[in-house]
């Protein structure tokens, strides 16, 4: 038995593979019910029976073959790391479509094995499927699952030690004159990836030829393309590959699996999606869900809040009344601080919003989100895959901006990448709804959100009208309705609070600490004076809250909850430092201005330098505005 095993995840978008990996290596995937989640790849290491398995993560694609950016790394990876078994996950729902991905898979020559997921799905619809014959076709170990419920997980890492490599499935006959013309190019693959059988070779190499991989340069890809299409008559020798694919795929289907009746519930699910998905009813209805969201939210975590922070607000008054040192005492009561506002301010409204948002994703409604929101995109000149990376932004901003890879126009991939950081993420609203229950109403928060949607689409009409470019296609697929079971919604909430734990927490803890020792040897004095100018002449708040602005660039968070710690003032009691008007313009501000520094990373990364200080910039001027104009009407 070898000692190290390394294997390769791999299927469509939706067919719950990051399910299936968080079964196998614990809640560590974020897994979601639209396609576009997984942009690069997750790896992990676990140890069984003595064996470590490194198990990658790759992104959802719908083919190996194509130009998608996922497309590409998926290859990429596949072709050049030594990956000992792909375990190629499908959705048994839609087995016929899902086989297409299997058969190129199979060309590669790598050991497999074939996960039919989801099979309660395909139990509703009437599937079953023959998994020894569907085995004797393509020569590997065929295993049926349910990766919500665990079913099945077990069988698939008892096979991993007995590698198979499939059968040679897909072969493809140009005929000997157009053989002949792609062979300089199958030589380069060959040479590339010594590897690869020559089958594999041909079929990279025709779809290279097509303009679909990038490996060849595109002269001498263009050459041999007009080469083929004056020899065989066809525009597209790619064509040729897709074809034969999906008619090998529909003959398995049918030689392995039957339909025999559907379920009643399918016939409700397209009742309901003719409602929410509703040109008219599905806006409305979005808009009901949201705002009953946040209703709850800040409901549910005022009632927490009481709870969870008064221990530490009793822990507060005993330092205060100790003997010791006032330097040891501000120091003491600098972490405490820093420690209650996790548990008192962030937990209370974090948890309740990441627990709902997850209950609708898991439920199939967020995709359908996804589908109203694309309508209303289009409108302000963004279109189709753009929906994601929006949705995104509302857990973290960080993946938000990286998801934005899955966008082929460049001016919509910069445009919607520069308005990411404008979405509150959900640390951020957790302290959003924290503070305007405290002090300002549920009218305020209702209306900073809709400020927010108002700034993103005015600012996303002025760039498509400023730089025009042709509409991109955006296929989304509809997942069906499920029950969400507890286990699922508890690990993505997990999942998001232990990015804040071991991440956030921390950096308050010691921002709180930071900003105490500055405070007791009065530096201070000297940050809020440089920044008195926009603080106190422009936005008109106390001039102590300057230094916090500094604390927000490294999470956004902090610039609010360390807002008492400056103040020297529990949070519950800043209405008696600070006018309502006050509270109004700094959380207006805080909302939008300079992202935090992880997110100034990314965009830095993925638009480049001047852009993203220009969106720097760009934010701050608005947040300015934006804090006075609400600061006018509250």
């Amino acid at each position: 038995m070898r000692n190290t095993i390394r294997i390769a995840l791999v299927g469509q978008p939706n067919c719950g593979k990051s399910t299936f990996f968080n079964q196998l290596v614990g809640y560590k995937a974020q897994t979601s019910n639209f396609p576009g989640t997984t942009v690069e790849f997750l790896t992990a290491e676990v140890t069984y029976e003595g064996t470590k398995l490194i198990i990658t993560d790759l992104p959802g694609i719908y083919s190996l073959l194509g130009e998608e950016p996922a497309e590409r790394v998926t290859l990429k990876y596949l072709l050049e790391n030594p990956v000992d078994l792909i375990i190629n996950i499908l959705d048994s729902s839609v087995i016929s479509r899902s086989l297409e991905l299997t058969i190129e898979l199979s060309t590669l020559g790598i050991p497999m094995i074939l996960v039919l997921n989801m099979m309660d799905e395909a139990e509703k619809k009437g599937i079953k499927v023959d998994t020894k014959k569907l085995e004797e076709i393509l020569g590997i170990p065929v295993i049926q699952t349910v990766a919500t419920q665990g079913k099945g997980v077990d069988q698939v890492i008892k096979r991993v030690f007995n590698p198979q490599k499939p059968l040679k499935l897909l072969k493809i006959d140009l005929g000997y004159e157009a053989e002949e013309a792609i062979k300089t190019a199958v030589a380069q693959i060959k040479k590339l990836y010594p590897s690869l059988n020559e089958e594999a070779c041909k079929i990279l190499a025709i779809a290279d030829i097509d303009g679909q991989l990038g490996i060849l340069a595109k002269e001498e890809a263009e050459r041999i393309k007009n080469s083929l299409s004056s020899l065989m008559k066809i525009d597209s020798p790619w064509l040729l590959i897709h074809q034969e694919k999906h008619k090998l795929a529909m003959e398995i289907f049918e030689s392995c699996a039957k339909i025999t009746h559907v379920k009643k519930q399918k016939f409700l699910d397209y009742k309901l999606d003719s409602i929410l998905m509703n040109s008219y009813a599905g806006p409305l209805i979005a808009f009901l869900t949201l705002l009953g969201i946040f209703f709850l939210v800040q409901k549910l975590g005022g009632l927490l809040s009481e709870i969870f922070a008064l221990p530490f607000d009793r822990l507060s008054e005993i330092i205060e009344l100790t003997t010791w040192n006032e330097f040891l005492k501000a120091i003491v009561k600098s972490v405490v601080d820093g420690i209650n506002s996790g548990i008192g301010i962030v937990f209370p409204y974090f948890i309740p919003f990441v627990f709902l948002l997850s209950l609708l994703e898991d439920l199939g409604y967020l995709s359908r989100l996804a589908f109203v929101l694309d309508h209303f995109l289009h409108r302000i000149g963004l279109h189709g895959k753009s929906v994601v990376p929006f949705i995104l932004g509302y857990g973290c901003n960080v993946p938000a901006v990286f998801s934005t890879r899955i966008i082929e126009s460049e001016r919509e991939r910069v445009t919607t990448a520069f308005l990411i950081p404008f979405i509150p993420c959900s640390a951020r609203l957790a302290i959003i709804f924290a503070l305007a229950n405290l002090f300002i109403g549920f009218r305020f928060t209702f209306a900073l959100f809709v400020l927010n949607i108002f700034v993103i689409a005015i600012l996303a009409k002025i760039a498509s009208l400023l730089y025009k470019s042709e509409a991109t296609d955006f296929i989304l697929e509809i997942p069906p309705y499920r029950i969400p079971t507890m286990k699922g919604i508890l690990s993505k909430v997990w999942y998001k609070l232990k990015d804040f734990i071991f991440f956030a927490w921390p950096v308050i803890v010691i921002g709180s600490l930071v900003l105490s020792l500055m405070q007791f040897f009065g530096l201070d004095d000297i940050i809020n004076r440089a920044f008195s100018p926009l603080v106190q002449g422009v936005l008109g708040i106390n001039q102590k809250l300057g230094i916090v602005l500094i604390f927000g660039i490294l999470r956004k968070e902090l610039a609010l909850i360390m807002a008492s710690e400056a103040l020297k003032t529990p949070i519950e009691m800043l209405n008696t430092v600070m006018t309502k008007k006050e509270m109004v313009v700094f959380v207006t501000f805080v909302t939008f201005y300079t992202p935090c520094l992880s997110t100034i990373l990314a965009l830095w990364k993925e638009i480049g330098l001047t852009k993203t200080l220009i969106q720097i910039a760009m934010s701050l001027i608005l947040a300015s505005l934006l804090g006075i104009l609400m600061g006018m009407f509250f």
